[in-house]
């Protein structure tokens, strides 16, 4: 059995994570995503960590219901969208569009092969590193299952209704805010500067400590004006040195 868990203490550090003996997946800085462009840096990693459930309404439109799709045979078809230059700053000189599914003949397992850089990508490979990206920039897997038809048809064109507005709006940064908040904020450490350094994971890291130090000051404060039952309220809230949710 392989042990799929990302080691945290190593992604607080900040490191590259190594999955096999070709492929490494950077960990960039706040100031590397900047550079390469947030808006591309996101939407390359969003597709690499897709699964059908993320595209199901663009395979219904095709005829196709994502829950029969294999999650790696996905990915793959995916690959053929992601040229180097676009997931060079993550995965350096791997070239994803080259990689085509075939078969194993003497396993028959099912895997991506490179003619070009003669090399082979696992499903487990796959598996190391979505979890490790979905890690470093907090995003969940999505898995979605429908009870019956008719709840599945109208999640779906929900679905459908959302794509079509999200569309229509202007891009808007999601780090910009979260960067000024830190810089101006006493309890980080970093300024305009140095914040740029700083690895994503780490970053949202501290993002994700002080709100908490900061929801367990305001608490003790109205535990302390006698407006707040601390006897009422969970270990986890009260204990601001516990284990962080990073996911959106």
């Amino acid at each position: 059995m392989i042990n799929l868990k990302i080691d945290e203490l190593k992604l607080f550090r900040g490191q590259d994570y190594q999955i096999n003996d070709f492929l490494t997946v950077h960990h960039p800085t706040l100031g590397e995503i900047c550079d390469y462009g947030e808006k591309e840096a996101y939407n390359v990693v969003n597709i690499l960590c897709s699964t059908p459930s993320n595209f199901q309404v663009q395979l219904d439109d095709m005829g196709y219901r994502f829950e029969d799709i294999d999650e790696f045979v996905f990915f793959g078809t995916l690959c053929t969208l992601l040229p180097q230059k676009d997931t060079e700053f993550l995965l350096g000189n791997v070239n994803l569009s080259s990689y085509t599914l075939c078969k194993n003949s003497e396993t028959s397992e099912i895997i991506l092969y490179s003619e070009t850089e003669d090399r082979i990508i696992r499903e487990v490979d796959y598996q190391l590193m979505t979890i490790f990206l979905r890690k470093l920039f907090g995003l969940k897997k999505r898995v979605d299952r429908y009870g019956n038809e008719i709840t599945r048809r109208e999640c779906i064109n929900d679905e459908r209704r959302m794509m079509k507005e999200r569309g229509e709006e202007s891009y808007k940064s999601y780090l910009a805010p979260l960067i000024s908040a830190m810089i101006n904020c006493e309890n980080f450490k970093y300024d305009h500067k140095t914040v740029w350094d700083l690895p994503i994971y780490v970053f949202m890291d501290s993002v994700q400590r002080i709100q908490k130090i900061k929801n367990y000051e305001q608490i003790m404060m109205g535990a302390y004006t006698g407006n707040i039952d601390l006897k009422k309220l969970p270990e986890s809230v009260l204990n601001w040195m516990g284990e962080l949710d990073l996911t959106n």
